[in-house]
């Protein structure tokens, strides 16, 4: 007596076949989308933590602490490869910088980045002005990247929330002004009531206005 094999029906199997190969497609594609697309959760934010990134990178940037040493730079801010190499960018070039700054060439305007400063005497040598002109964009091309990842890392990154990021970070250099330095005052209304209460708008006894360009006194 002989036995004939049962073939299997196939359109089963060919029916398994196509969920599976619909399963590994959906894994691939949820892989590829948490990696590359959507982005990590954001770091939940108050209202005082930008002004502590602010203030710890600013130290970091400038060495300037009450203690003298380096002071670490909040754990909850992800230390990212841009990240670091636009701190030791711009720690780089701090001390010309700073030296600029007491000189009155730059000063510091509202959305924190640096600013050449239009003044009497500007400099004869062309060659002077020229790297003057490209320390403070290469100053405000790593103070780019820095508020970007940060912004990234916050969830800051629409319009309005970004640009008030970049103004808490202004109040925080603003904050930290030496006498002779240039400062823009806030041109934001409600910024501009935050620094009339501040210790450094009382060295302006006739008062400023919004917007305008001073030096501390």
């Amino acid at each position: 007596m002989t036995f004939r094999a049962r073939s299997l029906p196939l359109l089963p199997i060919a029916i398994v076949a196509l969920l599976l190969t619909f399963a590994t497609g959906c894994a691939q594609i949820n892989t590829y989308l948490a990696r590359y697309v959507i982005p990590p959760p954001a770091l939940q934010i108050d209202g005082s933590l930008i002004d502590r990134f602010a203030t710890d990178i600013e130290e970091a940037v400038s060495g300037a602490t009450s203690t003298g040493r380096q002071a670490p730079i909040d754990a909850r801010l992800q230390m990212t490869r841009g990240l670091r190499d636009a701190i030791s960018g711009r720690r780089s070039r701090a001390a010309d910088v700073r030296r600029l700054k007491s000189e009155g060439w730059v000063g510091e305007n509202t959305m924190g980045h640096l600013q050449a400063v239009p003044r009497v005497g500007a400099f004869e040598d062309s060659e002077r002005q020229s790297d003057l002109f490209t320390l403070v964009h290469d100053e405000n091309d790593d103070r780019a990247i820095m508020f970007q990842e940060i912004g990234r890392q916050t969830g800051m990154e629409s319009f309005d929330r970004f640009t008030q990021m970049r103004r808490v970070w202004a109040e925080v250099i603003r904050r930290k002004a030496s006498r002779g330095d240039w400062i823009q005052i806030p041109r934001d209304e409600a910024f501009y009531a935050r620094f009339q209460r501040t210790p450094l708008a009382r060295r302006f006894p006739a008062g400023v206005g919004l917007g305008q360009w001073v030096r501390v006194p």
